[in-house]
């Protein structure tokens, strides 16, 4: 019976492990790509999966959803050209910047559906061509803060695997 748990708790290590690992690494993967700056940019100007700065930015509170402690917000550059929508990090950024013009940090992930936007993130869209997604979430500050939350997973699961492995071996198995 001993032996049976011992590899039950080592067996519950390594799923916590790989899915916290897979995580961890893969932001860590993200930081290390990052350049030391943001390049500044424009909405048409800046390429996808890129860092970027975006300067004089107009954001569309009207249309916020929420999700998942995430703002979705419609956006355009100064002009009103050029729409795209923005992954806000929080709820609260909608508020602080107002009517007023604002400098986004993070990255474009790439262009989507509006239909692609509506069924995987429920949000509702005008009709329209596809759009541009950009997301703070891809920000080394955030890369950097969802790092530090997912590590203490990791070693929660690399511990349980050591005591699991630990406890298979000390009960003979």
């Amino acid at each position: 019976m001993r032996w049976m748990g011992a590899r039950l708790v080592a067996t519950a290590g390594l799923v916590l492990t790989i899915l916290t690992g897979s995580v961890a690494a893969h932001h860590a993967f993200l930081l290390a790509l990052a350049p030391a700056a943001p390049a500044l940019s424009t909405v048409v100007l800046a390429r996808d999966e890129h860092w970027v700065v975006l300067d004089g930015i107009r954001l569309d509170c009207a249309t916020q959803t929420v999700r998942r402690g995430d703002a979705f917000v419609m956006a355009s550059d100064a002009a009103g050209q050029h729409p795209f929508l923005v992954e806000l990090a929080g709820t609260e950024r909608c508020k602080e910047a107002g009517t007023n013009l604002t400098r986004l940090d993070g990255a474009f992930l790439g262009r989507f559906s509006r239909a692609f936007l509506r069924e995987r993130q429920r949000l509702e869209l005008p009709p329209g061509k596809k759009l541009r997604v950009f997301s703070e979430r891809q920000a080394p500050l955030y890369l950097w803060r969802s790092l530090g939350a997912w590590l203490p997973w990791l070693a929660a699961g690399l511990l349980l695997l050591f005591v699991g492995i630990r406890g298979v071996w000390k009960a003979g198995g």
